[in-house]
């Protein structure tokens, strides 16, 4: 049976917040709003102007059934300094959990890390984690945690212990900005979680990030830093194949040099050109993207973090990087693998809802060239998604066919499922019919 759906965790900012409206919202499990912080390490005094945006939040999330976290920011040295105040830490506590407000919980994010005083932060965040987990487990409020990613060459680096899993709703690593320009790979990604799977996190809490931003290799001329633009930036100007991560450019508008003035979103004077040693810039795009979500799928970790969801191209879907995700979830919810000497009358099915109740037809057929030449099946049947389970009798033939399947919403074809690695494969030569 397929396992269940994937978990999205979303984050968004302030400067992402006004496109909330253009995104799948249905679709997020966690819409992470960040951030409030600490005032410093003697303050524990929740800062960031956040109540408003956080109530936008939950009044487009609560409708759709779905959650809003109030992401906390920390330097390592805040944390340590307030979690080891007697004085200072029961305020820090009630603060977060008086900030969090309408929201289901809160989303700790602790960066800065050194070697020196990671044993001191894992004990501050261990015991902030079970401070709030008191206070907000009661109130059916969860907990998430921000983990550090593995650096390529680096040792691994993990940022809590293992007692505190039981009281984590999950815990999305930062497998972005890793390296120069590629900072986000399917490798480095997967090295990541498997670092901290080896460290003993189950594979059910732990989610990686995925960047919906593009950077480049150079950090000195950016005003934001070195974040060059959102992937809506990069496909309304670059127009990217959907396998492409990378480019040379010389300039690039980015929406975070935007401001408005009324209605008129106008360019700030500072920003282009901001590149003129023509660096790579590097981004993930809907490939990379789908191939992330079968590792994780197929790795049976709990879902995905996306830094953030405001900045996917949001014009049209079919150029989202979300929705490519969604979609390849959808593939993998419905591959069934045949083994060698397989059973007469195995069935798919689609257990969970992941397109919303979508109705349509799905038509089988076989092939042995890549969906080119067709031994058909016995024609479209009826689909819902969300159940309903299909027996489909596809000919017996001799030799290596594979099974495709195309999906129809009525004469529109939603999708065709031609991935050679998600294929289907039928035994050569198969007496039998499949029946499916």
């Amino acid at each position: 049976m397929p396992r269940a759906a994937l978990k999205k965790f979303v984050y968004i900012q302030n400067a992402t917040l006004a496109r909330l409206s253009k995104m799948n919202r249905a679709k997020i499990t966690f819409l992470i709003y960040t951030s409030g912080t600490p005032a410093s390490g003697t303050d524990p005094t929740i800062i960031g102007g956040y109540a408003a945006n956080l109530t936008t939040c939950v009044n487009a999330m609560h409708p759709l059934g779905n959650k809003v976290l109030l992401s906390i920011f920390f330097s390592k040295d805040v944390l340590i300094s307030l979690v080891n105040s007697a004085t200072n830490f029961p305020k820090l506590v009630t603060n977060i959990v008086a900030a969090i407000g309408p929201a289901d919980g809160c989303d700790l994010d602790v960066e800065n890390y050194t070697p020196d005083t990671n044993d001191q932060q894992i004990a501050a965040t261990d015991a902030l984690i079970s401070a709030l987990y008191a206070k907000l487990n009661p109130m059916g409020k969860v907990i998430t945690l921000a983990g550090y990613a593995k650096m390529p060459g680096a040792p691994d680096v993990i940022n809590v212990s293992l007692a505190s899993v039981p009281k984590l709703e999950g815990i999305h690593l930062m497998s972005y900005d890793l390296k120069y320009p590629d900072h986000s790979t399917l490798e480095d990604t997967v090295a990541s979680l498997e670092a901290w799977k080896a460290a003993g996190f189950p594979p059910d809490k732990l989610s990686p990030g995925i960047p919906f931003y593009a950077k480049e290799s150079w950090h000195t001329s950016d005003p934001m830093g070195n974040v060059v633009a959102f992937y809506q930036d990069v496909v309304d100007q670059l127009h990217p194949d959907p396998d492409v991560n990378q480019a040379n450019v010389t300039a690039i508008n980015s929406y975070y040099n935007y401001h408005y003035e009324g209605t008129t979103l106008v360019l700030n004077s500072y920003v282009a050109p901001y590149c003129p040693v023509n660096p790579p810039m590097w981004w993930n795009g809907p490939l990379l993207c789908r191939q992330k979500v079968d590792a994780i799928y197929l790795g049976g970790y709990v879902g995905y973090m996306v830094f953030d969801g405001g900045q996917d191209y949001l014009t049209d879907p079919k150029d989202s990087l979300f929705e490519a995700m969604l979609d390849e979830e959808v593939k993998l919810m419905a591959a069934v693998v045949f083994p060698p000497g397989i059973a007469k009358h195995p069935k798919v099915s689609f257990p969970t809802d992941p397109l919303g109740g979508l109705a349509g037809t799905i038509d089988f057929y076989l092939s042995a060239d890549g969906g080119v030449t067709r031994v058909s099946g016995p024609g479209p049947k009826p689909f819902v998604f969300g159940g309903t389970i299909i027996d489909i009798t596809l000919p017996a033939v001799a030799g290596d066919y594979k099974v495709y399947w195309d999906l129809y919403v009525g004469a529109f074809k939603v999708f065709s499922y031609y991935d050679i690695n998600d294929v289907i494969i039928v035994p050569g030569g198969t007496p039998n019919p499949i029946v499916w």
